[in-house]
């Protein structure tokens, strides 16, 4: 019998190690072409800590958003005449029962093909309302869609509803697209995610100590 515990135990142990070992760390590149325009931006993941920068060179100053799963604080770090600054805002997400996740259906095609060094399939989601989503998936990257759209939305609150309506589906939960294109009649939409480095991050990387930490809020009067 303590065999058979021992056993398990270890087969536990093994299992919890490729789970960890699953989980992105490094750094990826989310380029977003939207009717003529292009958006790029670079994703930092170490642990359950993310941050977004911007690649914009027409920006005055380099800027970066500091976030952490399961808390609602962002911080804008950037530096204004030598002085570090870390804003401070508060992400409101809507109610759960306000996320209504439309009836959607998911195509897997069988068409497969590489893109870098991982090996992805191609599926088309079709959410029911005209959108249509012709995507490239893979599920060896460690780190998923519905990481990717929390994040995004939470930049910008009026997109969160439609970037996370259907993060608790099984493709987005254990899935991460490298290409994603948007087909929807009047608009058309791509992203892409390149140059995916996976490599151990700094701890300083993702702390705001040095920073002068001024809250948003207080700034607004609200």
């Amino acid at each position: 019998m303590n065999r058979i515990l021992a056993f398990s135990f270890v087969l536990f142990l093994v299992s919890m190690f490729r789970v960890q070992a699953q989980a992105f760390e490094g750094r990826f590149v989310v380029q977003i072409m939207d009717d003529g325009s292009i958006v790029r931006m670079r994703f930092m993941v170490k642990g359950d800590k993310i941050i977004i920068e911007p690649i914009d060179a027409a920006l005055p100053r380099p800027i970066k958003m500091l976030l952490q799963k399961g808390n609602d604080k962002m911080y804008t770090l950037t530096e204004e005449q030598g002085m570090k600054i870390a804003l401070l805002s508060t992400f409101k997400a809507p109610l759960s029962d306000t996320i209504k996740n439309k009836q959607y259906k998911v195509q897997e095609t069988g068409n497969k093909k590489k893109i870098g060094i991982y090996d992805c399939r191609q599926v088309i989601v079709d959410n029911g309302d005209g959108q249509k989503l012709d995507m490239w998936v893979t599920a060896d990257m460690g780190f998923t869609l519905a990481q990717l759209f929390e994040n995004i939305g939470r930049l910008n609150a009026e997109s969160y509803i439609d970037l996370t309506k259907h993060s608790k589906e099984e493709l987005y939960q254990k899935n991460m697209a490298l290409e994603i294109n948007e087909l929807k009649e009047g608009s058309s939409t791509q992203i892409t995610i390149r140059e995916i480095e996976k490599e151990k991050l700094t701890d300083d990387l993702f702390s705001i100590q040095g920073y002068t930490v001024m809250d948003m809020n207080s700034l607004m009067g609200e």
